[in-house]
């Protein structure tokens, strides 16, 4: 990188088109590209990523918690505990980058999902 803005961006563009998002899901682990085009002022890559990762792990979490599942889960497993960090990175990530209804969506689901899983934590 050469410390400039389009840098950046062509960067992480260059990534997600050579490991596409429909083969490997956003997760946890893209926070840092999110929390990088927030810093160099582009809200609508950082949207659109964060919206792509909160519909991942809400749809992750959606079928972990629903009947019959969420009595198996553990809030501890990995793959729970990376979907509820996703969902509280958006929150705040949200937050920073003028986006209160996504800020605000994250945070109603993460306390949500958060309710459901410790019902059954043992």
């Amino acid at each position: 990188l050469t410390n400039k803005k389009d840098s950046t961006v062509k960067l992480i563009d260059y990534l997600y088109q050579n490991i596409p998002t429909n083969v490997i899901k956003l997760d946890a682990m893209d926070v840092s590209m999110i929390q990088a085009l927030i810093i160099i002022g582009n809200k609508k890559k950082a949207d659109d990523m964060m919206n792509e990762l909160y519909n991942n792990a809400t749809k992750e979490l959606d079928w972990i918690t629903k009947e019959g599942n969420v009595q198996k889960a553990n809030p501890n497993q990995e793959e729970v505990r990376l979907n509820m960090y996703s969902l509280n990175y958006i929150k705040d990530l949200a937050s920073q980058n003028n986006n209160p209804t996504l800020s605000k969506k994250a945070g109603e689901k993460f306390e949500s999902y958060n309710k459901s899983l410790m019902q059954f934590d043992n």
